[in-house]
């Protein structure tokens, strides 16, 4: 749908502006048509997008308007929602399908908001209109454009793209209209905006999908807790971010050096919000799951101990690089995930255990033995029957299982690297994700241990993902928990780092007891001491060993090379009706 700048500044869809139709479109008939809407997902969205874009091409009083846009904003919202299950945390990489879905989902948020504007648009260019009307109409439909923009804008975050360009000029052109207009305070317009700016200030892009939502649910009382205004006490202060009305940009750290404060400029106190979440902090840490269950209707309870940590450290010490970046034009290898690295690191051997006629609490655990992946669980469990023990995976599963993925390395620095994702495909991989990097592409490669700390779409082709580097050496292992003594539950992989160790998030914690078997067989007993790092997909922890190490027998499972498969995914970039059409069906 084309668009063009209305009186306001809003670019709205042109039909309208210059359309005849005398299409005779009311509430009611809305109503009783919403009635009848097919049960089915994909028919109902079909529908529910066509009808969206009927509203916004015909003319309607401003009242009208306003409210068969109110009487489609629930099924939208609850289409959406249902949309995201096919886009959002899926193991693997997004297929061009599942892509189109998304955009799907952005476009029903957009075509919403065009309809909102276009009743500001009519409210303000219609002099004959009541004044209680506009009173009324005004602040609710300048609210319902920033909830639609913001939800835009999180999809985009979902995905690590880049919000779709003008989304943010026109977010603070709204406030600036209800500003002029003295509607900030009806409907709590103002905390609207201002959580649509916190969510862009608390680092979306290094977070994992599953994270996006909480933190936005818990922005809604966060918002209350800062303070938008023209004035900067201390420039010096790193808990101020700037808002410049004339970028088509989020909020910025004045700390960062990348915004010059100006007349065009505003500025959001996050200091009082910051000391809250350092209380949140202390009562969230000690026994997340508890915390939760105690305050399971409060948002921000949902919201895991270091995502917070990061929030608070981002805003105390605005990230800012110590060392600069040189470019580099090297090929890497790259295995994502804990599972995947173990196995190369392991020189491509399976992880097993070996089972003792002793029962199951008494069994003894070798490292170089198999344990077959279900469901994405990263662990063996014991086995007390050794005829239960799985044969090795063929050489066919094993390169399904630990795909290798070709990146180009574009910039080093001395704690990590800029890795660009080839052509316009879609990774499987999140922020807070392990990798293996591996810049030698020969045969004898060695594997460097990096996190993922931030992803971003920055254009339809380049794909960039920032690592930091964990260890430049690392050795494949296998940790089980020792209770009352004896060896307990689960054994999981675990990789020995420079000085630490790396863990599977669940059920290693700061205190725990653990066997540590090494690449060499030695049996290690260790205290894990301090958590270092945690994302939800894995803990580091510094470590002290509890005895002197003990061989167990060992085997030599035959290596052999894997292949690297092919990795694509397209994303549609066109938009029209059409583009839809190849997932309703799958809806």
């Amino acid at each position: 749908m084309q668009k063009i700048q209305g009186a306001i500044g809003f670019t709205i869809p042109i039909q309208t502006l210059t359309s005849s139709n005398e299409v005779k479109l009311t509430p009611t008939e809305v109503m009783a048509w919403q009635k009848r809407l097919p049960s089915d997902l994909g028919q109902s969205a079909k529908k529910i997008y066509h009808a969206i874009c009927d509203c916004n091409r015909v003319n309607l009083s401003p009242k009208d308007r306003f409210e068969i846009l109110n009487l489609l904003n629930t099924s939208v919202q609850h289409i959406c929602r249902s949309l995201n299950k096919h886009y959002a945390n899926q193991i693997n990489a997004l297929t061009t399908q599942q892509l189109t879905i998304a955009h799907l989902a952005e476009t029903l948020h957009e075509q919403m908001a065009d309809g909102y504007k276009l009743v500001v648009e009519q409210s303000e260019n219609t002099s004959n209109l009541l004044t209680s009307l506009n009173a009324n109409i005004l602040p609710l439909a300048l609210h319902k454009i920033i909830q639609h923009f913001t939800q835009m804008i999180l999809i985009s975050y979902e995905l690590y793209f880049t919000p779709p360009t003008g989304v943010w000029k026109e977010l603070h052109l709204i406030y600036q209209y209800a500003e002029k207009k003295s509607l900030l305070q009806n409907n709590r317009l103002e905390n609207e905006y201002k959580r649509v700016l916190i969510l862009a200030a608390t680092y979306p892009y290094q977070r994992r999908q599953n994270q996006q939502v909480p933190v936005y649910k818990a922005t809604e009382g966060w918002a209350t807790k800062t303070t938008l205004g023209r004035d900067l006490p201390n420039a010096l202060d790193p808990g101020f971010l700037v808002i410049d009305f004339e970028q088509d940009k989020p909020p910025i750290f004045l700390a960062h050096d990348l915004i010059k404060l100006s007349s065009s400029c505003k500025v959001l106190d996050v200091h009082f919000l910051l000391r809250h979440l350092k209380t949140l902090l202390t009562e969230i840490e000690p026994n997340e799951l508890q915390a939760r269950m105690t305050h399971h209707q409060e948002p921000e309870y949902a919201i895991s101990s270091a995502v917070l940590k990061k929030i608070i450290k981002g805003w105390e010490m605005p990230l800012i690089r110590s060392n600069d970046r040189t470019t580099s034009d090297k090929k890497a290898q790259v295995s994502i995930g804990l599972l995947s690295t173990h196995f190369y690191l392991n020189g491509q051997r399976p992880f097993q255990q070996q089972a003792t006629n002793e029962g199951s609490e008494n069994f003894t655990l070798t490292f170089l033995t198999l344990s077959l992946q279900e469901n994405g669980l990263e662990m063996t469990k014991p086995n007390s029957a050794a005829d239960q023990i799985s044969a090795l995976i063929p050489e066919t599963e094993k390169t399904i299982s630990y795909p290798l993925y070709p990146c180009a390395l574009i910039s080093e620095s001395p704690h990590g690297y800029g890795l660009l994702w080839p052509g316009n495909s879609y990774p499987p991989v999140q922020s807070g994700e392990i990798i293996g990097l591996a810049i030698d592409d020969s045969e004898n490669r060695t594997w460097e241990i990096c996190a993922i700390r931030w992803l971003q779409h920055l254009a339809k082709t380049d794909f960039k993902i920032g690592v930091e580097r964990l260890s430049k050496t690392a050795t494949a292992a296998a940790a089980q928990l020792i209770k009352d003594g004896k060896p307990s539950g689960y054994c999981a992989r675990c990789l020995i780092l420079e000085s630490s160790l790396l863990l599977p998030a669940f059920p290693f914690k700061t205190g725990s007891h653990i066997i540590l078997i090494s690449e060499n067989n030695s049996m290690l007993e260790v205290e894990l001491k301090k958590l270092i790092d945690s994302t939800g997909v894995y803990n580091q922890f510094q470590y002290i060993t509890k005895n002197v190490p003990t061989k167990t027998p060992s085997t030599t499972p035959t290596s052999t090379p894997s292949t690297t498969p092919s990795f694509i995914s397209q994303k549609g970039t066109e938009k029209n009706d059409d583009i839809f059409d190849s997932v309703w069906s799958d809806l």
